[in-house]
């Protein structure tokens, strides 16, 4: 009994010692085995391998995940690190709740926190991370990792914030800037930019954050104040002495990348892996990568309305011949359909367009007066044949020149009113120089009208202009020069003496004058976003445009092909004398009006030439100061007035 007893001992012991020895290897296996199948959950975050929660199911302690209860619902941490982790992605990149960086200097409080990531397998993303600093007068930056000597840090990148200067809250003012390189560690630094600025509201923030999270929930930066902890993107990789642990073999359809990663210990040999194409899964675990079921998608071997047998093969598919033999047939027959459907479509589109046209012309000619034109061309008792004229859209088209948008004038109930010709533009300066003229010097009280401008000159059914508008309109004594109000009147037509000493003489109404003679000649506004900034005042770029001998690149096409080459060159000269700086070198309005006159009746008479150099002689005659007044330089401490004979003068506004 005594053998047999120890026999079955033995053999119990026996049995133990290999339950315990499969145990073991199970444990060890772990990696490979019982821990390689679907991936943890701790609370809503999934945790694949080589991220692992319970002991060996990680690849390395750096992986470990606790799932922490303690705040009332399940958290996955970092154990090495005592991150709180959001998500994990397989493509080598993990989200964490990173504290933030803030200084109250009205409280003294300050908080720098410092993650160091050195020794492990993880670094701060450059590519999906930005460095923000919040508050006013913020100076925020990065410094290197090197904290035993102060004077050998090296700073990696940094922004400031700076706030209006009557701005009331602080936080409002915010940077951004990219970081140089993955980080391991790094430490904040937020400083003042005024030392004695005194706020209500004066704490400052600086945190490393998620750019795309910062871009879409944190708009509102004074919202910074109620968190404490920001997502935060960390790449990660495997070091290379535990490949052994994830590579399955041939069968795996995985592939891994090694790679050499400097960090602040050195460099480490590293490496990620991924799923071959046609393989989703996760590459780190032994036939972790499955076969991406392509046919599933129904669009897959889809032509038009046929769709082909789709065969799904390891790693990608395709489309198998099609077998009916009448699927050539369908083909063609939906082919013949398909073409007259088209024909059957153009067809009714053109009929439908024609009858659009007739109503269209019905619509035209009644709006336009064609019922009248009816009744009188059945009237016996005028010859309305021989006094209508009938304009057809070739002759319109001509007269607009092909309805350029850029000759409109105005739309209203009487449709569309063009850009008028060179004759009627004279006439229109020479009435509104007369109207001008009257108020100045042929009333018993001189009146100055203060906004000279094109909209402030009125057309009737005949064009003839009358000046109106006259809301700031002022009297003066006989005996006054000026008078001196609050500024009035429309950027583009002010003087630039009375815009800086607030003193209204008559010239200031010969200055806008000439800018409504400027727009005349030119067609364009008196003041245009377009044109560059120094010369975006069309007075200031006619004057530059004509000290370059380049005054036909300003003018309006319809008036150099009507108007005659002398014509617009009067008329420029009579312009540019009316937007003289110098105001004692302005003639009065009754000159111009003659000039202008005198303009309108050379064009009737036959010796136009000669007569034209009458008038330039008379011109420069009385005006040869300009050029000395152009080309000279005028102090700007004393009066504030700039040459004309750079680029462009300060008329700009």
């Amino acid at each position: 009994m005594g053998t047999r007893e120890r026999d079955m001992g033995m053999t119990v012991g026996m049995v133990f010692l290999l339950w315990s020895m499969n145990v073991f290897i199970k444990a060890v296996g772990l990696g490979k085995s019982s821990c390689s199948g679907a991936a943890a959950v701790c609370g809503n975050v999934p945790i694949p391998y080589p991220f692992g929660i319970k002991p060996g199911c990680y690849i390395d302690d750096s992986f470990a995940i606790d799932c922490n209860n303690t705040l009332g619902s399940p958290k996955p941490f970092l154990r090495r690190l005592d991150l709180e982790v959001l998500d994990i992605s397989l493509e080598g990149t993990l989200r964490v709740n990173y504290p933030m960086s803030w200084w109250c200097p009205m409280s003294g409080t300050e908080i720098a926190p410092n993650v160091s990531l050195a020794s492990s397998p993880f670094v701060f993303s450059k590519l999906r991370n930005i460095f923000v600093a919040i508050g006013c007068d913020n100076l925020a930056y990065v410094l290197s990792s090197d904290v035993s000597n102060s004077s050998l840090r090296s700073i990696y990148c940094g922004c400031v914030s700076v706030c209006e200067k009557d701005a009331i809250q602080s936080n409002g003012s915010s940077c951004k800037t990219t970081i140089s390189s993955d980080l391991d560690v790094f430490t904040t630094r937020i400083l003042s930019m005024i030392a004695s600025l005194k706020r209500t509201e004066d704490c400052k923030y600086a945190f490393l954050v998620d750019q795309k999270w910062f871009e879409e929930n944190l708009t509102n930066h004074f919202e910074v104040r109620k968190i404490s902890h920001v997502p935060v993107v960390l790449n990660w990789e495997i070091n290379a002495n535990l490949s052994s642990r994830v590579m399955g073999g041939d069968s795996s359809h995985s592939t891994c990348q090694f790679a050499n990663r400097s960090s602040s210990l050195g460099n480490m040999s590293s490496f990620t892996c991924s799923c071959d194409s046609g393989f989703e899964g996760n590459p780190y675990l032994v036939d972790g990568c499955q076969d991406i079921d392509e046919c599933a998608n129904l669009e897959v071997c889809s032509f038009y309305n046929l769709r082909y047998p789709c065969v799904n093969v390891l790693g990608g598919y395709y489309c198998d011949p099609i077998s009916d033999h009448n699927s050539c047939n369908k083909i063609i027959i939906i082919g013949f359909g398909l073409l007259f459907l088209c024909i059957g479509g153009w067809w009714s589109y053109k009929v439908v367009k024609k009858r659009k046209n007739i109503k269209r012309k019905e619509r035209f000619f009644k709006r336009n007066g064609g019922l009248l034109l009816q009744q009188q061309l059945s009237s016996s008792e005028v010859a309305v044949e021989k006094t209508t004229k009938l304009f057809n859209s070739k002759e319109l088209e001509k007269a607009t020149d092909n309805f350029n948008v850029n000759r409109i004038l105005g739309q209203g109930g009487q449709g569309t009113v063009y850009k008028a010709t060179w004759d009627m533009r004279l006439r229109i300066a020479i009435e509104a120089a007369g109207a001008l003229f009257y108020l100045h010097s042929a009333t018993s009280t001189p009146i100055y009208h203060q906004d000279i401008k094109t909209t402030n000159i009125l057309l009737d059914d005949k064009y003839r202009a009358k000046v109106a508008d006259f809301g700031t309109s002022r009297s003066i004594a006989v005996d006054q020069t000026h008078l001196t109000t609050t500024i009035q009147g429309t950027f583009g037509y002010l003087d630039l003496e009375y815009f800086q000493s607030s003193q209204f003489i008559e010239k200031s109404d010969i200055y806008s004058f000439g800018v409504v003679l400027v727009e005349l000649l030119t067609g364009d506004k008196a003041i245009s976003s377009t044109r560059t900034k120094e010369c975006r005042s069309l007075a200031t770029h006619l004057i530059h445009l004509m000290e370059e001998n380049n005054l036909s690149d300003i003018i309006d096409a319809r008036v150099m092909k009507d108007a005659k080459q002398e014509e617009i060159i009067v008329v420029a000269n009579l312009a540019k004398m009316c937007l003289n700086l110098n105001r004692k070198e302005q003639p009065i309005m009754k000159e111009f009006a003659k000039q202008l006159e005198a303009i309108q009746t050379l064009k009737k008479t036959p010796n136009v030439q000669q007569n034209y150099e009458e008038v330039e002689y008379v011109r420069t005659e009385m005006y040869e100061q300009w050029d000395d007044v152009s080309t000279s330089t005028m102090s700007g401490a004393d009066n504030g007035l700039a040459s004309s004979s750079g680029s462009c003068p300060l008329l700009s506004f």
